[in-house]
């Protein structure tokens, strides 16, 4: 058995109910230490309009300026407009020098 984990709507913090972590892991409530609850990082490299204006915090509208003034590139898939990473961080580079 594991201490409790569930969140229940008593005022006290403590629970006479022991759950097991088959219990926890139907309810989708597992210790933070779980391997199940380690995310794997991954390593994006490319970002949508709306992903990279609200990474540099800036409007779309503003994105697409950036776009058309040649200072951001964009790659076409289909409808999709896609950033690429490497070019979200050049205009970072050229702005910051």
């Amino acid at each position: 058995m594991i201490p409790c984990i569930i969140p229940h709507s008593t005022a006290s913090r403590s629970c006479a109910i022991s759950h097991t972590p088959a219990k926890a892991a139907v309810l989708g409530i597992l210790p933070s230490d779980h391997p199940r609850n380690e995310k794997q990082k991954v390593n994006r490299i490319s970002y949508n309009i709306n992903e990279v204006a609200s990474m540099l915090g800036l409007g779309r509208t503003t994105i697409y300026k950036l776009i058309d003034e040649g200072k951001l590139a964009r790659v076409k898939v289909g409808a999709r407009t896609l950033i690429l990473a490497r070019d979200v961080d050049a205009l970072l580079q050229r702005q910051a020098a």
